[in-house]
């Protein structure tokens, strides 16, 4: 009776001892796709930083080009404006 409670707890140990491994094993692999997800995500930031950046710096460019189609369309009207009309 006693080598078969003894074997029924070493079956439990073993049984026990495979779950928590493989348990481990999950833990592990989930702990790397995430560290895996969370590089891509700072890459991505990263990229969308420069990006961003250089968004500002175009739309900057297109304000200083905007108010000088302005300033030329100012100064042809007043050339016109000066221009006598038939």
């Amino acid at each position: 009776m006693l080598a078969l409670s003894a074997r029924r707890l070493w079956h439990t140990f073993n049984a026990f001892n495979d779950r928590v491994v493989t348990a481990l094993d999950t833990v592990t692999e989930v702990a790397e796709a995430t560290e895996t997800h969370a590089t891509a995500v700072a890459e991505r930031t990263e990229r969308l930083a420069v990006a961003t950046e250089r968004l500002q710096e175009s739309l900057a460019r297109l304000e200083v080009l905007r108010a000088a189609a302005g300033d030329l369309r100012r100064t042809a009207a007043g050339i016109r404006d000066t221009v006598p009309k038939k």
